[in-house]
Parts: C-alpha cells; sequence; structure tokens
C-alpha cells in the first residue's frame, strides 16, 4: 500500500505528456480544457497545441491532461479492486474473540452507535468503588474482583534487606577464656607420716605428704564482658549481584583477673621436719614451698643445697594474674544478595511477593592489630630458707608481658537467608608478626633491718609468627528491612604468644622469651545492625 501511495503521488505531481491524435474541440472546448489545465502541476506549459485544418476548420487539440485523468482512473480502480481482493482472501480468517468483542461497532471514535438516555432522565450517584470491574477484555471469563484481581500485593522482599550507604554493628560480648598450661601451682605445704634409720648412712628419711596447694586454674576467673563496634561503608554492588563494601571493626576492652592466696597451716614444730638433733644434718623445712617446675627444687628433708633463693618457707604467698586485649580491623568483603523473589499463590487465590530464602555466600580479607598484655604479681612474706637466723624476709615478683600482633587475615562466610531472619556461620584465618617483649622483676626485703635486696631485672624481647583462628555461629531477626536484633557464640583461638605465667623462673641468667602460649576465647554475643 505504501508504493502505490507513492505512486500516485509522483503521478498528480509530475504528470506524462503525451499526444493525443485524431480528436477534434470547438473553441469553447479548448477553454475550458485549458482552465482544466490550470489545476495544481497542470498548467499550460503541461498542454500542446496542434492546429490542423479540417474539413470545417476546427482545431485539433492534443491534450495530455486527458490521458493523465484516465491512467489516474484506471491505475486507482487497479489498486482499489486489489485491496478489495485481499479484504474477501481474508474474511475466511475468524477474529479471535478476546480480540473483538461481539458490540465493538458501538466503540467508534465519532461516537456513531451510541444511544442516548432519554431527555430528563436522572441518573442516582452510587458507590462504585467495589463493583465489579469491566470484562472487555476476557468477555467470556467472569467479572474482575480488585480484591484478588489486582497487582500482587509484596509481603516481603530481598531487595528491601542491606540497604543504605553505611552500616554499624554493636555487640556486647562475653567471653570466658582459657590459656594452656592445664594449672599452675605455685605454693604447697607438706607434711610428714613416718620416719625410717638408715644406719650406714646415719640420716633419718621422712615421707612428705602434700597438704594443701594453691594453683592458677587455666579456666579462671571465668567470664568477663567487653563492646564491640563495627562500621561499614558500602561500595558498590557488580554484575553478580554481591554488595562490595569496606569495614572497620573495634573489638576489646575487657580484662581477666585471678586472685589467688595461700596460708601455711603448720608450722614449727609441726611443719615439715625439724631439725632432729645435732649431727643429723637435718634441714628445717618448714611453710609453704615453690614447685620445683619454678625453682627446681623439692621439698626434702636431706641435707641439701637450697638451690636458687625462692619463696622456699614463706609463711604466705598471694598472687595477681591479669589479662586483657584489644583488637582493631581493616577489611574488604564480599557478600552475595538474595535471590529473585517469588510468586507465591495462597489458599484464598490471591498472588503475594515473597522474599527466596537460600544460601548465600560472603568472603572478606583485611588486615588486623592484636594487643595481647598480660601482668603477674606474686608476693610472699617470712621467707624462712632465706634468712637462718629467723629474721622476717618478704620478696615479690612482677611480671609485664605484651604481644603486637600485625599481619593478614582471609574469612568466609555462608548465611541462610529467610525473608524475616538469617543464620550464618562464619570463620577468619590469620598469620600476624608477634612482636613479644616482657620484663620480670625479683625483690627482697629484710624487715628487721629494712634493707631492699633487688633481686634481679630481666628485660627479654622475642619476634615470631603468630596465629588466629576465630569463628561462629549468628542469628539475626528483622525487626525492620534496615535494623536488625542478632545472637550468637563466637570463639578465638591463638597460639604462639608470650603468657605471664610462662615467663616465671628464678633463674636471673634465663634471658629467653617464652613464645609458646595458646589461648582459648569462647562465649555469647548480642546486639544490633543498623543501615542509612
Amino acid at each position: 500500500m505504501l508504493r502505490i501511495a507513492a505512486l500516485l503521488r509522483n503521478l498528480a505531481v509530475f504528470p506524462v505528456l503525451t499526444v493525443v491524435r485524431g480528436r477534434s474541440i470547438h473553441q469553447g472546448d479548448f477553454t475550458a480544457a485549458r482552465s482544466i489545465g490550470g489545476l495544481r502541476g497542470l498548467g499550460g506549459r503541461n498542454m500542446r497545441l496542434e492546429w490542423r485544418r479540417g474539413s470545417k476548420g476546427d482545431a485539433s487539440v492534443v491534450n495530455p491532461l486527458r490521458t493523465w485523468l484516465i491512467r489516474s482512473t484506471l491505475l486507482s480502480v487497479g489498486v482499489f479492486g486489489f485491496t478489495a481482493a485481499q479484504a474477501v482472501a481474508q474474511e475466511g480468517v475468524p477474529t479471535p474473540a478476546y480480540e473483538l468483542p461481539d458490540n465493538a461497532s458501538a466503540f467508534v471514535r465519532s461516537g456513531v452507535g451510541n444511544e442516548s438516555l432519554p431527555a430528563g432522565t436522572v441518573i442516582e450517584e452510587s458507590d462504585t468503588r467495589y463493583a465489579p470491574l469491566s470484562s472487555y477484555f476476557m468477555p467470556d471469563g467472569p467479572p474482575i474482583d480488585p480484591h484478588t484481581d489486582c497487582l500482587a500485593l509484596t509481603e516481603s522482599s530481598g531487595t528491601w534487606l542491606r540497604r543504605g550507604l553505611w552500616y554499624a554493628d554493636l555487640d556486647a560480648v562475653i567471653m570466658n577464656r582459657t590459656w594452656d598450661r592445664r594449672n599452675l601451682a605455685f605454693g604447697q605445704e607438706f607434711d610428714l607420716v613416718s620416719q625410717q634409720t638408715v644406719v650406714q648412712f646415719v640420716v633419718d628419711f621422712e615421707s612428705a605428704v602434700q597438704v594443701q596447694n594453691a594453683e592458677l586454674n587455666r579456666s579462671s576467673p571465668g567470664s568477663e564482658g567487653m563492646p564491640r563496634l563495627g562500621l561499614g561503608r558500602f561500595l558498590f554492588r557488580d554484575a553478580a549481584n554481591r554488595d562490595h563494601t569496606a569495614e572497620m571493626v573495634v573489638f576489646g576492652g575487657g580484662e581477666w583477673v585471678d586472685q589467688q592466696g595461700i596460708d601455711a597451716q603448720l608450722l614449727p614444730p609441726d611443719g615439715l621436719f625439724t631439725p632432729a638433733g645435732a649431727g643429723t644434718g637435718l634441714v628445717d623445712r618448714t611453710g609453704l614451698h615453690v614447685p620445683s617446675q619454678i625453682d627446681g627444687t623439692e621439698p626434702t628433708n636431706i641435707d641439701e643445697s637450697l638451690g636458687l633463693p625462692s619463696f622456699d618457707g614463706a609463711d604466705s604467698m598471694d598472687i595477681e594474674y591479669r589479662s586483657r586485649f584489644n583488637s582493631w580491623e581493616l577489611n574488604y568483603s564480599v557478600a552475595q544478595r538474595m535471590r529473585k523473589d517469588r510468586m507465591e499463590l495462597d489458599p484464598n487465590g490471591s498472588w503475594v511477593r515473597r522474599a527466596s530464602p537460600g544460601l548465600t555466600w560472603d568472603y572478606l580479607a583485611g588486615f588486623r592489630y592484636f594487643d595481647l598484655e598480660e601482668d603477674l604479681d606474686w608476693s610472699a612474706t617470712n621467707i624462712r630458707s632465706l634468712d637462718p637466723t629467723g629474721r622476717a624476709t618478704d620478696g615479690a615478683y612482677a611480671v609485664g608481658v605484651s604481644n603486637n600482633l600485625f599481619g593478614g587475615q582471609l574469612g568466609l562466610g555462608i548465611t541462610y537467608e529467610a525473608d524475616r531472619w538469617n543464620l550464618t556461620t562464619f570463620t577468619k584465618h590469620g598469620l600476624y608478626l608477634n612482636d613479644g617483649r616482657a620484663k620480670t622483676n625479683v625483690s627482697y626485703t629484710d624487715l628487721a633491718e629494712g634493707v631492699d635486696d633487688p633481686g634481679f631485672t630481666r628485660d627479654m624481647h622475642q619476634n615470631g609468627i603468630a596465629y588466629m583462628l576465630q569463628g561462629g555461629l549468628t542469628g539475626r531477626y528483622h525487626l525492620r528491612p534496615n535494623l536488625s536484633l542478632r545472637a550468637g557464640w563466637e570463639f578465638m583461638f591463638l597460639t604462639n604468644v608470650a603468657l605471664a605465667p610462662d615467663q616465671l623462673d628464678f633463674n636471673p641468667a634465663m634471658g629467653r622469651l617464652n613464645l609458646s602460649g595458646d589461648i582459648f576465647y569462647q562465649g555469647f554475643t548480642c546486639g544490633t545492625e543498623y543501615y542509612w
């Protein structure tokens, strides 16, 4: 059809000139023909007159206008005939019912065919908000119900969660601390249960039994609370529907303190063997004694060297052990988002849009600085082994340890996401350079003479590689799309660090720092997440 219209337009603008011969017209006809030639595009320029002498003196006119009109008429008849033939050919294909209803003739642009209301008819106003909608597009179906045939309601959506440029996590963490030593005994007391005489040695042997023992428990003092704050910034979302974020986590501030004390119960002459007489060579070992793993001596009744000065023979001992840490992290994380929402058909027949539950993964890479510090203060009173004259001598042993860890870490998490809650298990692994340092100081005081013995002081430093494993299980409940409550269980395992109890040694020549300590933390967390 477009080609035919273009052809007609060309024929109207540029008519084809043809000389028609053999027809005579009168002068009046010539004038009329000239007037017709004045139409658009058909002026006198498009006509050519040729006078011929006839028998009656008529003029013969060669008129191309007539030829153009005849050709246009024939072409128009052909076009309309072709169009009619095409229409007749399509009459055999029925129009689908959903495309053209029975009363389609009434819906015309000009309004022809619409019926008018009689004059004076009044239409009462009525509430049609809940009236069935027109079934114009579904003439064979039931009326449209606005309660069930409207757009699906959105009950939940995965696009609601984790929306915002910033997010903050605030947790309260309660953890129990356990270190690698089963139990560290620092004070013991013994008693005699039997006595034998070996003539050939002229020495009395007596069996000693432990009466009491004071020690630092590996899981003491129990739990300690501390805060943790995380602040993150959304960077971008990639083509795989994963969020890229940068976050900073600050954690720590708690201090575990363990205090223990012991007093001697058996004093002379009821203590561990007093001299039985001259020539026996027996030594008075009454009072409390330091375990051999610290000072290298065992409590015995035979005459032997006391070894290195220690707190053997004290009337009482007290010890206080403190440990604390602070952690700072800077991480880059990539976290998958929930899958596309799904449409669910409720039992009442309505469609509802809901979030699609499923597993998502997240990955983490970053740096961490971890500072572990410990202090141990050990004191003893009335140390008899240091003063044979019986004067009162007190002793003090102080240890300060610091571990400065810095290195990289990698993390992995798996989350089961639902519309209102999720459950995450995660783990982090890090290798850190440990700059370990320790300072010990042993001193004695003669209370009778008021003289202080400086004892000895040691400064130790050593570098090593420490490893940390952190993990846990966290559950979240979404109060709002940008506000969630969370709670869970977490643990941290740290190895190859310096611990204060491992540095106890009464040998002043021992100057090597012990970096073989292990610590395990585990406990519960609760807090909130907020996006904005």
